[in-house]
């Protein structure tokens, strides 16, 4: 059983969502969106994060093509994901992230959130889908 929590990333040249588990590994929740200002901003944000949760793992959603192809926006998250690895003292891990962000539109306006807020959220949201399906891979796995 995990211990320690773990951060996922939704990457974005825009905006950056932000999610945590749970102690136990079990639950992902939203955390916030950190306004992409650059990769020196990005990472103070998230060290910050990190020592504030005692988080022990980044997890980062990589975005490919349904195909499985890299994209344009594979590229640019991998090199952040590099600068992410230099950055930080702790394991960085990527995950696929193919449907995270249209399931957090989904979601958003199932709940009848205005298209202002979903805007605000389905970064964060991303991030915490991403989070869970790690999660529940991880625990199926341990079963």
């Amino acid at each position: 059983m995990i211990t320690d929590r773990i951060i996922a990333i939704d990457y974005g040249t825009e905006r950056v969502g932000i999610a945590i588990s749970d102690a136990t590994g079990t639950i992902a929740q939203s955390l916030e969106t950190i306004r992409n200002n650059g990769e020196e901003y990005l990472a103070e944000q998230i060290q910050a994060l990190i020592a504030e949760n005692n988080a022990k793992k980044v997890v980062v959603g990589l975005p490919r093509a349904l195909s499985g192809r890299d994209t344009e926006q594979t590229l640019i998250t991998l090199k952040f994901i590099d600068f992410l690895k230099k950055k930080l003292s702790i394991e960085v891990i990527t995950w696929d992230e193919r449907f995270s962000t249209k399931e957090a539109v989904r979601g958003l306006i199932e709940a009848d959130i205005s298209r202002k807020k979903r805007k605000n959220l389905k970064d964060k949201i991303a991030a915490q889908l991403i989070l869970q399906f790690y999660l529940d891979t991880l625990n199926i796995n341990n079963v």
